[in-house]
């Protein structure tokens, strides 16, 4: 009786032991993981914003709206996750669309980039589509030099670069090849 009193408490005790061990190990490997890096050169992050600039006469310019915004202090560029400009014109509004972009801030230019689609909104609808284009609202311009597709209505124009500008409604294309229906 003692023999077996001895037994079972060895066997308590080896239990005990093994349970700790066993709970020990699984609890460091939890604590072991890296904790979640946050990159030292972002200063500041944003979700859902909208940015909106004001002309000289107090007039809405443009706004860029997007989900998610994370400014780099060295580069000094901001990347933007679907972002949407919108360029308020005299003549007519233009709606700009992408999966990502990168707002340059000592140039006051951004570049929107994948599946961009750019819409000239009003009588004289026009949307163009292209991998990249460069915003450049001090300069009023719309720039893709990757190639676009224009379509309109009555047409389809295809060609290798584009400039757009938005005040004087003059378009440049280079070795631009058109389709009228």
């Amino acid at each position: 009786m003692k023999l077996s009193i001895i037994v079972i408490v060895l066997i308590a005790g080896l239990t005990a032991i093994a349970t700790g061990w066993i709970y020990q190990s699984s609890s460091s490997s939890l604590t072991a993981r890296p904790a979640l890096e946050i990159p030292s050169d972002i200063d500041y992050f944003m979700t859902n914003f909208r940015y909106r600039s004001i002309d000289q006469n107090g007039l809405l310019d443009f706004q860029i709206e997007s989900r998610y915004l994370e400014h780099y202090t060295k580069e000094d560029i901001s990347r933007i996750e679907s972002p949407v400009v919108r360029a308020y014109r005299q003549n007519d509004d233009w709606r700009v669309e992408a999966d990502s972009g990168q707002m340059y801030h000592r140039s006051n230019t951004m570049r929107l980039s994948d599946n961009v689609v750019m819409q000239k909104m009003g009588d004289d609808l026009m949307e163009v589509r292209s991998e990249s284009i460069l915003f450049e609202p001090d300069r009023d311009l719309l720039v893709s030099n990757q190639g676009l597709v224009i379509e309109w209505p009555n047409a389809r124009i295809s060609a290798d670069e584009g400039v757009f500008d938005m005040q004087k409604q003059v378009y440049k294309l280079k070795n631009a090849k058109a389709v009228y229906y």
